[in-house]
């Protein structure tokens, strides 16, 4: 038998049937079923619109970032490749964004969290008029933050400021500080707010984690032998650590896109003092139109996100074993 002839008589061969049932039923498995064409059939205007105006935007502003694009420029527009990173090494009011950024990034960590743990630990106790504290408490996060700046604009007015009235009243100030026209104390002015508008919120967030510790847990150290500050340092802040991870990440991500509040209340002056990355984004976007150097700047800030991300993950990890 030559060598076509096997090959003809092999080709004429029945296949086995179970080995096509069996490739039959790995295609199966990367086929939707009908459940689930259904399920994507109703989710569809939602993907739709997830797709159009969130991933198109975010891969058009990644493009963006290339090229020299402005609005009423001498320059045309053109691709130009990593300049607008390269300009952005040599740009010192960047750099001074950066600082200013990471300055609020660390002090939006630290302070409101420091001022939400007591805050949420009261609002936990069986005391009279808990839920009205609550609901007061929580006011802030639900106040406009350009109407609570303009009134802490007029808080830390040098002329007619009640801070200034009460510091002169008790004597701890002889004259009236401009506390946000001098570059030494406008950061400071700008924090007490972020601080009152953000603390109720992350009081009620780390609320809800002290809810999920039962009774039946804080018992049995109790038995335990802790009490006081060994409960609150070996019970109670080991489980709130998932919690705290997203007060954590909120602070970080909401400091590194930290624009309305300073704006309102300072505009990143005097002298730069509080020009954060949200503000000199807007700046280089919306005042000088050089859209392309803005979304570089707006790149930056997305990487910034995306790592404060990965720290509050990383924080809010808990070995359970």
């Amino acid at each position: 038998m030559g060598q076509g002839e096997f090959l003809r008589i092999r080709h004429e061969q029945p296949h086995a049937p179970g080995a096509v049932g069996s490739v039959w039923e790995r295609l199966r498995g990367f086929l939707p079923t009908l459940s689930e064409v259904k399920a994507y059939l109703f989710l569809s205007p939602l993907l739709i619109l997830f797709f159009v105006f969130l991933i198109l935007p975010v891969i058009a502003s990644l493009a963006l970032a290339f090229m020299q694009w402005s609005i009423g420029g001498v320059e045309p527009n053109r691709w130009v490749g990593l300049a607008n990173y390269v300009r952005l090494a040599d740009d010192w009011r960047f750099w001074t964004a950066l600082r200013v950024t990471l300055a609020y990034t660390m002090a939006m960590v630290v302070i409101p969290y420091s001022v939400a743990l007591p805050l949420a630990l009261l609002m936990n106790m069986k005391i009279r008029g808990r839920d009205v504290f609550r609901t007061i408490l929580f006011l802030p996060v639900v106040t406009p933050v350009a109407a609570a700046g303009l009134v802490f604009v007029f808080l830390f007015n040098t002329e007619i400021g009640v801070v200034n009235a009460a510091l002169i009243e008790l004597r701890l100030v002889e004259q009236p500080v401009s506390w946000l026209g001098n570059a030494n104390t406008a950061f400071f002015a700008t924090i007490v707010m972020i601080v009152w508008s953000q603390a109720g919120f992350n009081a009620v967030t780390l609320l809800s984690g002290l809810q999920t510790i039962t009774q039946d847990i804080l018992e049995s150290a109790a038995l335990a032998g802790a009490s006081g500050w060994s409960m609150f340092r070996y019970i109670t802040l080991p489980l709130l650590r998932p919690t705290s991870a997203v007060v954590l990440s909120t602070s970080l991500v909401g400091a590194v896109r930290m624009f309305a509040e300073i704006f309102v209340m300072t505009q990143g002056g005097p002298a730069r003092a509080t020009a954060t990355l949200g503000l000199y984004l807007h700046e280089v976007g919306f005042k000088y139109w050089q859209l392309g150097y803005a979304t570089a700047i707006s790149t930056v800030i997305l990487v910034l996100c995306q790592i404060a991300n990965l720290v509050s993950a990383r924080a809010g990890r808990v070995d359970w074993r």
